[in-house]
């Protein structure tokens, strides 16, 4: 018969995480794609989903017991939890307890930009809750040393680590290609992501005297009525392609063939959108909120505006859209800046750190090389 010893010494990892597409999904699949997900085993179970009421509690439901289940028997020594704010952060703190007491070491991995907003919204009592479920996981992993900072802040002996995004490198970075410039957004078609600002930005953008042809290529979800509606209204139609959610294979191309990205959101974590177009060897242009500045360098590897402003957003895209070799020497910034921090073959091998930390035990287990390079 295996014992419980012998179960946690096969390096397994459960991820809790929603199924639903976006940026943290994202993340999971790569992590998962990554030789880490070999190296520790990593099982995937979704606690979280599009559908009623009904359907995403019973999934939670569902997702908690198999949770304990393998936590109770020894077969998930180690259990990664995948955060946002609101109601996410709400069903990882029962995980974390549960869990925890359950006998399994615990990570939180907070992805979103809405944390500090969150917390400052709820009542004291549950501010309490919070400030305690950070500081019972086993570690707490910001995406920056902004995050990391306002964590700590948050909960003061909370045991925080920065960790980034991790982001797959194309072997090409994006080429642009003949005929108009293409600025590309990517992500629900929504006011806390900038958009209706972006339209009206760009309306203002394609007015300028001897502005050169340019097309905003738009993939995302999102109350699409209402998007064409204002479209209309701006008389931008002729110059905005509006296109529905896509699969990563297809984000890459479409990254591929653009020549900047643009995100002007009102909160952000370290979006994944922004992270793929910086390793397309795009030039940027964001809102300077969350963990963007961070990824941008300050400014020095994309253009950083300040949210809900209209007109510094319009300055920014004209003369993005004016200015090739601009747009050229950004992007490569970018790409360099990506490749230092966010290539997911750096950042598995500190998730592999941090794991063989919680559970050393394991490391008796035998290791998967990293592509390019022995690891241990």
């Amino acid at each position: 018969m295996t014992t419980r010893a012998e179960k946690r010494s096969r390096r397994t990892v459960v991820f809790c995480a929603t199924e639903r597409p976006g940026g943290i999904r994202t993340v999971v699949d790569t992590l998962v794609e990554s030789p880490l997900g070999t190296r520790w085993s990593i099982d995937v179970l979704p606690t979280h989903g599009a559908g009623s009421i009904t359907s995403r509690v019973a999934r939670f439901g569902v997702g908690t017991w198999h949770l304990l289940r393998r936590v109770a028997s020894g077969d998930a020594p180690l259990v990664h939890l995948h955060s946002a704010a609101h109601g996410s952060f709400v069903r990882k703190a029962i995980l974390v307890w549960l869990a925890g007491a359950a006998g399994a070491r615990v990570v939180l991995h907070v992805h979103s930009g809405h944390i500090e907003e969150f917390f400052e919204s709820l009542p004291r009592h549950l501010q309490a809750v919070l400030i305690a479920t950070l500081r019972r996981a086993d570690r707490v992993i910001a995406l920056g040393e902004t995050w990391a900072e306002r964590l700590r802040t948050i909960a003061p002996g909370a045991q925080v680590c920065v960790i980034a995004n991790p982001v797959q490198l194309p072997a090409r970075t994006a080429s642009g290609g003949p005929g108009p410039v293409r600025v590309v957004f990517l992500g629900p078609m929504r006011e806390d992501k900038g958009f209706f600002h972006l339209l009206d930005a760009w309306s203002a953008m394609t007015r300028e005297p001897g502005c050169p042809t340019a097309r905003l290529v738009v993939a995302g979800d999102g109350d699409r009525h209402r998007v064409v509606a204002r479209v209309a209204e701006l008389g931008i139609t002729s110059s905005v392609e509006l296109l529905p959610w896509q699969d990563v294979e297809a984000v890459g191309e479409l990254l591929a063939s653009a020549h900047a990205l643009v995100l002007p959101s009102l909160a952000e974590g370290q979006p994944m959108s922004v992270l793929e177009a910086m390793a397309h060897g795009l030039c940027v242009v964001a809102s300077a909120v969350g963990g963007i500045p961070e990824m941008l360098d300050g400014g020095d590897a994309g253009v950083l505006v300040p949210p809900d402003d209209v007109g510094r957003l319009g300055d920014a895209l004209i003369q993005v859209v004016r200015d090739p070799l601009r747009r050229t020497a950004l992007g490569q910034a970018a790409r360099a800046r990506v490749e230092r921090h966010h290539d997911v073959h750096v950042v598995w091998q500190r998730l592999d750190d941090l794991y063989r930390e919680l559970l050393p035990g394991s490391v008796a287990n035998g290791a998967v090389p990293a592509p390019g390079g022995a690891r241990r």
